[in-house]
């Protein structure tokens, strides 16, 4: 599935992340990411949480800069056509937020290749996470999950 994606220009690349690659990123996770999981993870911890992940996912990939891990990102299979994307940065990703999403955009372009539509629960919370899937061109319908944890709002992102 990694044919056809490359990044040509500048510090960012993608790769499929080691083990090492995916200690690194949570060992430094941004707060806001830990929160999330948090409240999704019935009380599993974020290691747990996104080594179930990565295993879930047909694809599972890094951004990394300048060497650096600091985005893990996959989408779990959840029907013919249809993926459910997941993200974990490390905070190191904030000092490159803008050159990272641009280069998540092509990210998401390419998997949506193989999974046209991609459905994904966001923290109402979190407004970096609803700031970056609005930009990357996720719409948020009205569609809420409340629950004793939180609020979640559900994004999708089609192509045509």
């Amino acid at each position: 599935m990694m044919d056809g994606l490359e990044f040509a220009d500048g510090p960012v690349r993608v790769d499929i992340p080691d083990i090492e690659d995916i200690d690194r990123v949570l060992s430094n996770i941004r707060p806001e990411d830990h929160r999330d999981m948090e409240l999704l993870g019935d009380g599993r911890d974020c290691a747990e949480i996104v080594l179930e992940d990565v295993q879930s996912s047909g694809l599972a990939l890094a951004l990394y800069y300048e060497g650096a891990p600091c985005v893990l990102f996959g989408v779990i299979p959840l029907d013919m056509g249809i993926g459910g994307p997941w993200l974990v940065a490390s905070s190191q990703a904030d000092s490159h937020a803008v050159c990272l999403a641009r280069k998540s955009k092509i990210l998401l372009d390419f998997i949506q290749r193989e999974y046209p539509l991609l459905v994904t629960w966001v923290c109402a919370e979190n407004r970096r996470s609803l700031a970056w899937h609005r930009w990357c061109g996720f719409s948020f319908e009205g569609r809420e999950a409340r629950t004793e944890r939180g609020v979640f709002l559900q994004g999708m992102r089609r192509i045509n």
